[in-house]
Parts: C-alpha cells; sequence; structure tokens
C-alpha cells in the first residue's frame, strides 16, 4: 500500500504481509528471515506513539506562545529495556568537559582559488589542538550565522538599547556543541531513545 499524506502514520509490513510478497523480492526473503513478529508491532506502537507526541508537540508549542513563563520540560521518557545507555567515558564526574580542553581565539578564513575571501570570522573559540582546517569547516559549516544572543567576554549578555539581546552567529566550538548535544537530548528524553 503505497503511503499518501493522508494515510497516517507509516506501518512496517507484518510478518504475513512480508510472506504474501513474491519470492523474486529479496528485501521481503530477508526482512522475513530476521525480524521477528515482535519488532513489527513494537514499531507500529513506537509510530503511532510518536504522531501522537508530535500533536502534542505541536499544540504545545501553539499554546505555549499564549503563556509568559517558560514551562518546565516534563516529556521526558525512558525506556529501560530497549533504550540506548550511554555511558561516561572521556569525562570526570563534578568537571564540566569544556574545562578538561585549552581553547584558543583564532580567525577563520576560506579564500576561492583567485585568493578572494569568500567567507572570515575573527575571534573564533576553538580547541587549541584543531587544526586550521579543522576551524575553518566547523565555522564556515556547523556554526549558527544568526539569531545567537551575544555575550561579552566576561560572559555578559549584550543588550539593545530597548533591553533586548544583541543577537548574531555562535563565536565558539561551546556554543555548537552545547546546541547539538542540547538537541539529541531533548529528542532522545521526549522520545524515549535512553534507558535513562
Amino acid at each position: 500500500m503505497p503511503h499518501t499524506q493522508d494515510d497516517g502514520p507509516v506501518e512496517a509490513p507484518t510478518r504475513t504481509e512480508a510472506s504474501d510478497r513474491t519470492n523474486d523480492d529479496p528485501a521481503f526473503d530477508l526482512f522475513r528471515a530476521i525480524i521477528p513478529e515482535t519488532a513489527t508491532s513494537e514499531y507500529q506502537e513506537r509510530t503511532t506513539t510518536r504522531t501522537i507526541i508530535s500533536e502534542n508537540v505541536v499544540s504545545k508549542a501553539v499554546n505555549s506562545s499564549k503563556k509568559t513563563e517558560p514551562e518546565i520540560n516534563t516529556d521526558r521518557h525512558y525506556n529501560p529495556k530497549t533504550g540506548l545507555k550511554v555511558d561516561r567515558l572521556f569525562t570526570t564526574p563534578g568537571l564540566h568537559p569544556f574545562e578538561t580542553v585549552t581553547w584558543d581565539k583564532r580567525t577563520s578564513r576560506i579564500s576561492n582559488e583567485k585568493g578572494k575571501i569568500i567567507f572570515e570570522m575573527v575571534d573564533v573559540e576553538v580547541p587549541s589542538d584543531w587544526s586550521q582546517l579543522a576551524t575553518d569547516i566547523v565555522v564556515s559549516k556547523y556554526f549558527r550565522k544568526a539569531g545567537v544572543p551575544q555575550i561579552d567576554a566576561d560572559g555578559t549578555p549584550q543588550l539593545n538599547s530597548d533591553g533586548t539581546p544583541v543577537l548574531g552567529p555562535e563565536r565558539s566550538v561551546k556554543q555548537t556543541a552545547n546546541r547539538l548535544a542540547g538537541a539529541w537530548r531533548h529528542w532522545g528524553e521526549h522520545y524515549g531513545y535512553f534507558a535513562r
């Protein structure tokens, strides 16, 4: 059955549906061989749950735009049986990982074949053991270029004359790492991808 926009969540074929396929389809032979029937029902449950959660997230986003105070995230879901367990490896309890890295301020500059500068950002903060190429790639491809509240050297937020934050690009790998790890943690907890 082809999926259209109005069909709702996509469902994995059951073992019966897979066995109804012709024998000349190697993908379904592989499916029958390695996917237990319980896995397809778990997939269907997760897909339905994700659809319900997605609808709730959209509803909360629409309704929260009317509220003045932020809500505490209570949408944390853990799956102790099948969730991903992440063990501490390269960090020490009580010590922020950024404190274990030596940081440098650099200029990231990318030129075309004629030597004309096509991208430049001055005073970006990167780990001191990174190469210039690594710096240029992260700054040009992964840093957010707008909408990030700017801070002074002492960590004080910069404000406009009307009291609103000054917005601009990310200026440190710390900001990028926090943004990415925060997003992965948020969605992992929201959808129950983690064991704890």
